[in-house]
């Protein structure tokens, strides 16, 4: 597996010393990794309109930079080019993690960055990569096969219990078949997927915010969580980078 990885930092030196960190890391995993780099954000955003899909798995956005700033590039791609490409902010100043919140960011560095801090996130990202990226394949109701990436389901739910009744929820459509959960909660433990009550099985990548009993994701859709299991949902939505918890009360 390859990961495409964009610096953007108006400082080239920072960024050179970056890229070696980088090529460290590919050279003593033997991983690839391939690197650009960007003095700005409209170089960034030039490559996106230039290219046919999305050119980067990892973008490494300075938030202060001459013209626009980090933030609001990583909006401009998240929203409009590539929603699904992994965001690490970097800045001398850690008060503006709150502010980088809202285009759910993967993760924060401050400056200066140690080969030691990078090594964890990179691993990090990595196993991300390797399991987000496994295939699932699914039998509907109307014996059609299709597979699926395993990070493109929002939730599973069980609508019938009786005859085990399975939805799967994508951004914008869904698949109806057969199983159980305790199935698929053993099958997807790996995957950063919670069973939030007994009806639902929910993949905490894509929530946008919790309030109450309620899990709102990314594409709108409201599932409710059981009393019993608010704390660990609520628990495990803090361990990820992805989302921002919104009035949890447990």
């Amino acid at each position: 597996m390859r990961l495409n990885i964009a610096i953007c930092d108006d400082d080239k030196s920072f960024m050179e010393n970056l890229e070696k960190m980088l090529i460290s890391y590919s050279l003593q995993f033997d991983i690839d990794i391939h690197v650009d780099k960007y003095q700005n954000g409209s170089a960034l955003l030039s490559a996106y309109d230039s290219s046919q899909s999305s050119p980067y798995q990892v973008l490494m956005l300075d938030i202060e930079m001459p013209g626009e700033n980090g933030i609001s590039i990583a909006e401009k791609i998240k929203h409009t080019k590539d929603f699904d490409v992994l965001i690490v902010f970097i800045s001398n100043y850690p008060e503006y993690m709150l502010d980088s919140f809202s285009v759910h960011p993967y993760h924060f560095l401050q400056k200066p960055i140690n080969y030691t801090t990078l090594n964890t996130l990179l691993d990090d990202i990595y196993n991300y990569y390797k399991k987000t990226h496994s295939l699932v394949t699914i039998i509907s109701d109307y014996d059609t096969e299709h597979t699926i990436y395993i990070k493109d389901i929002y939730y599973i739910e069980c609508s019938d219990s009786s005859s085990k009744a399975l939805i799967f929820h994508m951004k914008d459509n869904q698949i109806h078949t057969t199983g159980t959960l305790n199935y698929w909660n053993t099958t997807l433990a790996d995957n950063s997927f919670i069973l939030c009550s007994r009806n639902a099985l929910i993949n905490i990548q894509h929530i946008h915010f919790i309030k109450d009993n309620q899990i709102i994701l990314e594409n709108d859709e409201v599932v409710t969580m059981s009393k019993r299991n608010r704390k660990k949902g609520a628990n495990m939505a803090g361990k990820s980078t992805y989302l921002r918890t919104v009035g949890v009360n447990y």
